[in-house]
């Protein structure tokens, strides 16, 4: 089992109260929820924090702390709606209108494209919605499996599973469903681009209809 370090985790915390605060005084100076006479602050505004599960226990525990500093600092009363779902809903949400984040805060950058290109083809638009963002966390996806397996045969990333395969070896692979997990997403990704032998984000269109990639993440996927 992995333990965060304890200044790993007041570093998380430093930057979300950091990310809140940016989004908090930016609303302060482009508007609120209530309109406001100019040149009077409002004594109370509220943040939409649409964001995934898998940061839900830290930023549960950060928020308090942040409404807190804020009206200290600010003598704003702040109050953060925390709204959590999957990556993927997230930006049906954006897209349908049933949410309208403050901020957004899916499980993996890799989202933040595809909302860009879905809101593009559904609204006509000729600019992308989501255009500033910053990383909070980076974290690994890894293969993971036996041991013996792993070091008899040289197993050290996906391509070397589409060998095995190539070589007759018998073996059990499986990951998360792609439509429902960001970790099954990602790893979709990998396999195109180890078959293509890129990065992720050097992956083209072309690529991706690329019959010899294909066939190998079909192979892999078969397994």
């Amino acid at each position: 089992m992995l333990f965060i370090k304890r200044g790993y985790l007041l570093l998380l915390t430093g930057t979300l109260i950091g990310f809140l605060c940016f989004s908090a005084i930016s609303m302060l100076y482009s508007g609120t929820r209530q309109p406001q006479k100019i040149g009077e602050m409002p004594s109370r505004i509220e943040i939409d924090f649409l964001y995934t599960s898998e940061k839900q226990g830290w930023i549960k525990e950060v928020t308090p702390k942040f409404e807190k500093w804020f009206k200290q600092r600010f003598g704003i009363e702040i109050h953060v709606n925390q709204i959590v779902t999957g990556s993927h809903d997230t930006v049906n949400r954006i897209l349908d209108g049933s949410t309208r984040p403050t901020i957004w805060s899916p499980a993996s950058s890799i989202w933040i494209p595809y909302l860009n290109v879905k809101w593009r083809n559904i609204t006509g638009s000729n600019y992308d919605i989501a255009v500033e963002w910053t990383p909070l966390v980076l974290s690994p996806l890894v293969l993971a499996g036996w041991r013996s397996i792993s070091e008899r045969y040289q197993v050290k990333g996906f391509i070397d599973l589409y060998r095995l395969i190539q070589e007759g070896v018998d073996f059990k692979y499986g990951h998360p469903d792609p439509l429902l997990s960001n970790g099954g997403t990602m790893t979709i990704i990998l396999e195109f681009a180890e078959a293509a032998g890129k990065r992720p984000e050097d992956l083209t269109i072309e690529d991706l209809k690329n019959e010899t990639v294909i066939q190998i993440v079909k192979a892999i996927e078969s397994r």
